[in-house]
């Protein structure tokens, strides 16, 4: 997850740590880490950190599996798993 700088101002985080992440054109930079972060969406909850950088939150894929949301191509949102795991559900 990343949350541009103004927004870690305004929820008042502090930063963790510095890490050092590769960006797509292969260079690396450090960004400021903070967390926890309480992200809530359609009545799902997820703790998690956030990088520091952008000018956008940028929700990432391990709150998304947490909360067992997906993006919809078609529509191009958010929804709720319609097929949920159940890793007992055939024993």
């Amino acid at each position: 997850m990343c949350i541009p700088e103004s927004m870690a101002i305004f929820l008042g985080l502090e930063v963790a740590e510095m890490k050092d992440v590769e960006l797509a054109d292969g260079s690396f930079k450090q960004y400021p880490y903070v967390g926890p972060i309480r992200v809530d969406w359609g009545g799902r909850t997820s703790f998690t950190g956030a990088l520091i950088m952008g000018k956008e939150p940028l929700l990432g894929a391990i709150p998304m599996e947490d909360m067992d949301v997906l993006v919809h191509p078609k529509l191009q949102k958010l929804v709720i798993n319609p097929t949920p795991f159940r890793p007992f559900a055939e024993f």
